[in-house]
């Protein structure tokens, strides 16, 4: 082998071996330094180093549709449909699915129809439920931060909960955007 074509080889395993080591550090640090090295990193790390989270936890038996507007007295968006569109984009493109927060909402969501029991309800102000708490948190950073609602808005969800032969409808109204 030529000397030339060993130091090209030798050069390019170093680029390379450089690259592994920058992108494991990335993906596994808590702290983003850029989005550009952040998608390269996911695109890089995911396949190799990620597990689905179905290896730890069972699939649902029931099936859970979180649905959200927003509005002020007469005048209302229509539904929009959260763990619908966050689990779509999950299965599609798992390295930037947002895989979090779909993992936090159904979470909550499952606590939360655990608590609230096998019965159709409108609440008209939010529940004292730690476990509703925890799922009004989750929808409060998904409105923040991917439907980019400001501070004092107010809004309504509706969960809908499918088990076999049943169907459950848990309404909660008044909410706000603090």
């Amino acid at each position: 082998m030529k000397p030339a074509l060993k130091t090209i080889l030798a050069a390019g395993m170093l680029l390379f071996l450089g690259f592994h080591f920058l992108a494991l550090l990335h993906y596994a640090a808590p702290v983003s330094v850029g989005a550009r090295l952040k998608a390269a990193s996911a695109l890089y790390c995911y396949p190799y180093f990620h597990q689905q989270w179905t290896v730890f936890v069972p699939a649902p038996d029931r099936q859970s549709d979180l649905y959200i507007r927003n509005g002020e007295g007469a005048v209302w968006q229509p539904w929009h449909p959260v763990t619908q569109g966050l689990i779509r984009r999950q299965r599609q493109c798992p390295w930037a699915g947002r895989e979090m927060e779909a993992l936090l909402l159904t979470n909550a969501i499952s606590y939360v129809r655990h608590d609230l029991g096998a019965q159709t309800l409108i609440f008209d102000k939010a529940p004292d439920l730690p476990s509703f708490q925890v799922m009004e948190r989750a929808a409060r950073y998904y409105f923040r931060n991917y439907r980019c609602w400001a501070e004092g808005r107010d809004y309504e969800l509706l969960l809908v909960t499918k088990a076999p032969g049943k169907t459950y409808v848990y309404y909660f109204k008044n909410l706000s955007l603090l």
